[in-house]
């Protein structure tokens, strides 16, 4: 009889492993050892990230009359958009001023005054005068909303090929240059 203590020491046969897992055991070392990177899948279609002119923008020409500094100046608009207007000026701004904007808005055979405090964000030096945009950050009540629905009428009628506005010089008083 053998005691109990002998018994629970028993050896361990080594184990023989067939070929197959040593086969599965090599691949799996190989995996580790060289880093098998998988195709990457194909990045996800860009999605449409909006410009920092995100808004509906046209090059339309209207009067525009800019306050700043205590100063008043009329000139004319190069581009508008629901979010800002581009135009020429003899005053030169720097970014970050903060400007009043009066448009000067042709609605059938009227004018229709828009109020918008607003804020320069470029400038762009023409060589004895300044091309410059200015963000809308605050409209009069109810101007955002005529602005948006003048501005699509437009557009449209860009398109269409009419010419739905009368040109600049048509609001242009002498007196104001």
């Amino acid at each position: 009889m053998v005691p109990k203590s002998a018994a629970a020491k028993t050896t361990k046969t080594p184990k023989v492993e067939t070929k197959t897992e040593v086969g599965a055991e090599k691949a799996k070392k190989a995996k580790k050892a060289v880093k098998v990177e998988e195709p990457a899948a194909p990045p996800p279609p860009p999605t449409k990230k909006k410009p920092s002119h995100r808004h509906l923008r046209a090059p339309i020409e209207i009067r525009v009359e800019v306050t700043a500094r205590s100063q008043s100046f009329t000139t004319t608009s190069r581009n508008i958009a629901l979010g800002g207007i581009s135009f020429e000026s003899q005053q030169q701004f720097r970014i970050g001023d903060l400007v009043n904007v009066l448009l000067y808005i042709p609605v059938r055979k009227d004018l229709e005054l828009l109020k918008c405090a607003s804020e320069i964000v470029w400038v762009e030096d023409l060589g004895g005068s300044w091309m410059c945009g200015a963000a809308f950050r605050k409209f009069a009540p109810g101007d955002e909303r005529r602005l948006r629905e003048w501005l699509l009428e437009s557009v449209r009628a860009q398109k269409a090929g009419l010419t739905a506005l009368p040109q600049p010089a048509d609001f242009i008083d002498d007196d104001d240059g």
